[in-house]
This record gives structure tokens, sequence and C-alpha cells, in this order.
């Protein structure tokens, strides 16, 4: 299990003071001033690829994604926080094929959206953790049919099946496996090269287990990994970050994640240690560590295209690039968390709770005659609040209805979702789009949200333009000077020359709580 997200307001490079969980959104923590960048920060090469879509997607069309939570794990790591259920060293089959039971009824009771575009089938599929690889390749495929008899999708490259594996839990014949149900990546965690710091994290995996995997999995010809690797742990110098990402190029991975460390409350971690003292490092050191990152993958041909990603050429992770494009998205399986309808949903942490949604949600469904009329649906009037009916598994029995937070009340409830409002969306927009290399495409912002919300925004980050900070660019993505963005500001935004804006790598990044919050604040503002 790696420091990765369920969605994508848990996937900020984060320092040790940020809130994992805080919604709706979470930053980089508050760092002391920086000194401006350097001349190289404002540089941004022009781009080959094409023009990045705004993050202003409908929520109302069909999710195209789906992910899928497998929480087993040999031991809890120190440092997490995730539902998981740990098996010990001899890990018991029935438990997991208990579980594998209660996916498969969670997803043949979901009904699929209704929208204009007619449920498209599946483009991505994330199988996180937990450690996913703990799973037999056979419950896998049962989830894989599932998933294909409720929503469709065709075993092609087109296609991202991933999947989370740890060192030591798969070999060559069972990765093997993976691959011919149609599995085409793989993301390993590593999380350090360095035994004593596996060690300090309560990692179940050694050195060895990581060399061998990285031998497994080149040996298979597949060309689509990733490989997670924290920094900022206990006692984790400089020198022997440098090593682990030194290792991490050597190692040929095409993708590579790089989290900050979170100090969760609740965890080992979170009961030894208080962020930003020893032996966690300070925020000067963890800024150090981020600009390390940032050097060394840069020089090894590697695009940094989200505040925690890099990867080569054309290898951005596609299930990922969803989250970060605000797109919807299915979720199934313990304390997974979906965003359909403009709905997020997040189910429960604990077993039962969640085994007792999937039952009400199983019941509810064969209820065919009200269904069939449910799914029929009326005028837009009569179907308003139904989103939970049939989109996420949400009851609904006659007199009940949807309260504002989208729960729906009555009877029984199985779930509890959050409607997002206007003003959640437009924030959603900016921080999704500001976290990307591809930065925020003024265009498609001004198109969703308005030529008032826009200006108001570009105002707010002219100092940071001016510090560096913030990058405006040209239709070509060149970085365009602090002057031109300020008579895009006085010309009320009616100067087309600013295409895109985008924070400065990496010191712009590592100021993101700063200016995104700082974005935030001219949203209220009168």
């Amino acid at each position: 299990m790696a420091l990765r997200p369920q969605h994508p307001f848990l996937s900020f490079y984060l320092s040790s003071h940020s809130l994992h969980h805080s919604p709706p959104f979470s930053l980089y923590s508050s760092s002391p001033p920086l000194s401006s960048p350097s001349s190289k920060s404002f540089t941004s090469k022009p781009s080959n690829h094409s023009p990045p879509p705004p993050v202003c997607h409908n929520s109302q069309t069909s999710p195209t994604s789906a992910y899928v939570h497998l929480p087993f794990c040999r031991k809890r790591c120190h440092y997490c926080d995730f539902p998981i259920i740990a098996l010990g060293s001899s890990p018991s089959l029935s438990r997991i094929k208990d579980y594998i039971s209660l996916i498969q009824t969670e997803i043949s009771s979901t009904t699929p959206t209704k929208s204009v575009d007619s449920h498209p089938p599946l483009q991505t599929i994330f199988f996180g953790g937990g450690t996913p690889s703990l799973v037999p390749p056979s419950l896998v495929a049962q989830i894989l049919d599932s998933l294909s008899k409720k929503f469709g999708f065709s075993l092609s490259p087109k296609v991202e099946i991933s999947i989370e594996m740890d060192p030591g839990t798969f070999d060559a014949s069972s990765l093997s496996s993976f691959l011919s149900l149609g599995v085409n990546r793989v993301s390993l965690g590593v999380q350090a090269f360095q035994n004593e710091l596996l060690k300090v994290c309560g990692r179940a995996h050694c050195l060895d287990h990581v060399r061998e995997s990285l031998e497994i999995i080149k040996s298979s010809g597949l060309e689509n990994w990733s490989l997670d690797l924290i920094s900022s742990l206990p006692n984790q110098s400089l020198e022997m970050w440098e090593e682990s990402l030194r290792a991490a190029i050597e190692s040929g991975a095409p993708h590579l994640s790089v989290y900050d460390l979170q100090v969760e409350e609740g965890t080992k971690f979170g009961a030894w240690y208080k962020p930003g003292q020893s032996p966690l490092p300070s925020e000067e050191e963890s800024a150090m560590f981020y600009r390390k990152a940032w050097e060394l993958l840069s020089k090894a041909g590697y695009e940094h295209y989200e505040i925690s990603s890099y990867c080569k050429r054309g290898m951005e992770c596609k299930h990922n690039m969803g989250y970060w494009l605000n797109k919807p998205y299915y979720g199934f399986g313990l304390g997974a968390a979906s965003y359909v309808g403009g709905i997020r949903f997040t189910r429960s942490r604990r077993m039962k709770d969640y085994a007792r949604y999937v039952e009400l949600l199983e019941s509810e469904r064969t209820r065919e005659k009200e269904i069939e009329g449910l799914e029929r649906g009326g005028s837009e009037s009569e179907n308003k609040g139904m989103v939970g009916v049939t989109v996420i598994g949400g009851l609904e029995r006659g007199e009940e209805r949807e309260s504002e937070s989208g729960r729906l009340v009555g009877r029984e409830s199985v779930w509890e979702g959050v409607r997002e409002s206007e003003s959640e969306v437009v924030m959603d927009a900016i921080m999704l789009s500001l976290r990307m290399g591809r930065g925020l495409e003024v265009a498609g912002f001004r198109g969703r949200f308005g030529e008032e919300i826009l200006e108001r925004v570009c105002r707010a980050l002219r100092p940071y333009v001016e510090s560096g900070h913030v990058l405006p660019l040209d239709e070509d993505r060149r970085t365009l000077s602090a002057v031109d963005f300020v008579r895009f500001c006085e010309s009320r935004m009616q100067n087309k020359s600013v295409e895109y804006i985008r924070l400065s790598d990496p010191d712009g990044f590592l100021l993101s709580n700063e200016l995104i919050s700082v974005a935030f604040a001219s949203l209220s503002s009168s």
C-alpha cells in the first residue's frame, strides 16, 4: 500500500503538517517565504502535448473509471490510516473470498447512470488497497467479470487496468496470471531503498524483496508500471533520499510517484512523532527533498505532470488523470469513494457497516418494478434527488426524499453523500488545475464559470506572477512576462494572450498551499 489517494483531494504532495482528509481540499503546508525562483523557474518549455482539457467536466456524465478497494495487508504500516484488514503471515482465503463476494454484489446492485452518452464502457480500472497482490488472481478475475457485465469494457491497450503490488507478495507466476486477466499496469509500493527506513515504516518487505520484485516486473515484458517512494521519513537524510531516487531511476520505471510523509492521528507514527520535530525533518528539509526529486527526475527525462507524479513521455496514469481532471468515477469496496452525478460519497471504513450497506443495496435492487419505474424516469423535476438511486445505490421508498446533503432519509438509509455546490465546483477546478503541470486552461475556465470569477482569481495571483511562483503561458505554452499578465488583467481578460496559468516548478508547487488558498479567498471577496 502506498500513500495513494482514492480521490484527488487526498493526493496532494503534502507536508507533515497537512490534514490528509480535510474537506474540501488538502494543500502543501505553509512554509517560510521563499526567495524568488531562479530564471530557470520562469521557463516552461513548449510541449508537443495537445492543449490540456479544462478541469470543468459535467458531473452528470457517466463515469468511465472504477476504483476497487482490496483492503488486505500482511500488517499495518506505521504511517497507514487507510481502511485495511491485516491478515498476518498466513492469509485466510475464506475471508478474502467473502469480501470479494461483497464487492461483486455491490457492483451487480449498482445501477449505471442514465445520461446522454448512454453508459460508455469503462476506460480505467484501479485495484487499490491494502495490498491487492495478496488477492489470488482468480478472485480478481471475478471482479473484472462483474465489472464487465455491469458496465462493459474491452481488454485492449487503450483500457488501463492497474493493480497495486507490494514487494514480496508476488512471484513471476502470479504476475503472469494478473497480466493474463488484462491487467496492464502495476504500481509497486517500494517507499524506500534502505532496509532501516523500511523497518522504521513497519513495512513487511525488505530491500531483497524490492530487487526481486523489480526483476520479476522487468522480465515480464510489462511496459507500463510505476514505483512509489516516500520522503520525510523518520531519520531519513537527504543522502538517503537521493539514493532512493537514483535507484528508482536506474530501475527504469516509466512512472514514479513521490509522496511526502503524512503523520495521521490514530497511526503509530501519529502516537510517536510530531510533524516538523526530530526525528522527522523540518519543513525546510522536506522542501529540500522535494527540490531534489524535481532536480534528479527532470534530468533523467521524467515529466513532472502532477505535483507528486513524474513519468516518461506519454506514461501518465490514466486513472489518476481522471481524478485530477475532476471526472466522475465509480468506487467499490470498504471505504471506497465515488463521485457520480455531482455527489461525492464514501463508503464506511467498518466492515460490518459496509456489509450492511451492500445487503440493503442488494435488497432494494430486487424490487424490480419499483426500480424499472425509477429508471424510466419522467420529467426533470420528478427525477430530482434520484441520483443516489440510479447512480450509487441510495434507497428510495416512495415517501423518502433526498436532503440537501445528499442523504436519503426515511425508514432506513444506506448512504450519505455530499452534492457539491457551485462554489465547490469552482474550487475543485482551481485546485485540480494548479496541481498539474498543465495548469489552468483560461478559456475553458472562463466559459464554465464566467468572466468575473476568472478576473478575481487572476488578480489574486498577480503578485505571485511577479515573484515567479505562478507562470502565465501563451497558446504554445511559452512563458509570458509579468508585464504581459498585468496587461491581461487590466484588459479585464479581453486580451487573449494568456491561455494557461500554472505554478512554477518546483518553487510554485512548494507554495501551493498559499497560492491556492489565495485563489480560494478571492472567490469570497466582494
